[in-house]
């Protein structure tokens, strides 16, 4: 394994599924037609009627790595829809590849119950600005060609697996993407892992390993998940109207651009004075910036007066703040 430089060899985030912060959490299912977030920077998108799934694996196969990507139809699925797994870079990191060879390389087997055939493998560019992963998927991006479009048959053991592209001498936006096209129904584990995903100017090297704080730093740039523990004060904030509280929560990095926040109510609540209550109305507030959040509640509170906000039940509620493309 090669270490982290001064400069980062592997332009995707979150390649290791060992360091990824996997703050949307461990296991996320039920992925259909819309493109979906999973493990952090790593995008899922599957057909209308399937149901597709991501979940962080215990593997030490390859020497160096601790957990696995297992990515894939969820149990009993008949639908035959493609099976997409990607990441797309911003154009701030994208505008050093024009002109340069670029390698995208990973470990890969197929699971038990594997149905899908050769994997399809993709990195595409484009000539927009931080355009979306969706538009990535659907080859819609302004200027879309690809870089690297091959498929690749796996087997049931890891390999690790390497290919070269040249990206135009105008691309502005560059994205990876893997996809597999299952058959029949799924009666278990029709699911690829994979280890060690990385893409980089130039040829192959080692995989570069990046510390967790640095690999946690880079993707809390584009999302980070605040979730509802047991008792603890999550922010400070004040009753600006009446039964009108706002609570203002600074970011640990500043974003990529100004991120939209989206809040499930769980069991949070504000204590005003001293008194105690569920909050209700609870939503983004309207001060939404690169380094700074607000959420609202509109539970009776008099005006004037400070406010904490407070968790109060593990895993009920959450706060989640997103920049990503």
């Amino acid at each position: 394994m090669r270490p982290a430089g001064p400069f980062p060899t592997n332009l995707l985030m979150g390649g290791n599924a060992t360091t990824n912060p996997w703050q949307r959490g461990t296991t996320i299912s039920a992925i259909v037609a819309t493109n979906t977030y999973t493990a952090d920077r790593w995008f899922m998108v599957a057909g209308a009627a399937s149901s597709a799934n991501m979940v962080k694996t215990a593997d030490t196969s390859i020497a160096g790595f601790a957990h696995a990507f297992v990515w894939g139809r969820a149990s009993g699925q008949s639908s035959v829809s493609a099976i997409v797994l990607g990441q797309v870079l911003e154009s701030l990191d994208s505008i050093r590849l024009q002109s340069q060879p670029l390698a995208l390389s990973f470990w890969a087997k197929t699971n038990s119950g594997y149905t899908g055939g050769a994997l399809a493998v993709r990195v595409g560019q484009g000539t927009g600005t931080d355009q979306s992963a969706s538009s990535f998927v659907n080859t819609s991006w302004t200027g879309y060609s690809d870089v690297i479009s091959t498929t690749q048959v796996l087997t049931s053991s890891y390999v690790r697996y390497s290919f070269i592209g040249t990206v135009a001498s105008n691309a502005t936006q560059v994205g990876a993407s893997f996809a597999f096209t299952p058959v029949g129904t799924n009666t278990g584990n029709d699911a690829i892992s994979m280890i060690g995903i990385q893409l980089q100017q130039g040829g192959v090297t080692p995989f570069e390993q990046r510390d967790e704080q640095i690999e946690l730093a880079l993707c809390q740039r584009y999302f980070w998940q605040i979730n509802e523990t047991s008792t603890a004060a999550i922010a400070n904030g004040s009753v600006q109207a009446a039964n009108a509280t706002t609570f203002g929560i600074p970011l640990p990095v500043q974003m990529r651009a100004a991120p939209v926040v989206t809040v499930t109510a769980g069991s949070f609540a504000q204590q005003v004075s001293g008194a105690t209550a569920a909050v209700s109305g609870f939503a983004s507030g309207v001060v939404v910036t690169q380094n700074f959040v607000t959420v609202v509640s509109t539970t009776t509170a008099t005006a004037g007066l400070a406010a904490l906000l407070l968790s109060r039940q593990t895993n009920s509620g959450l706060i989640a703040i997103s920049a990503d493309l």
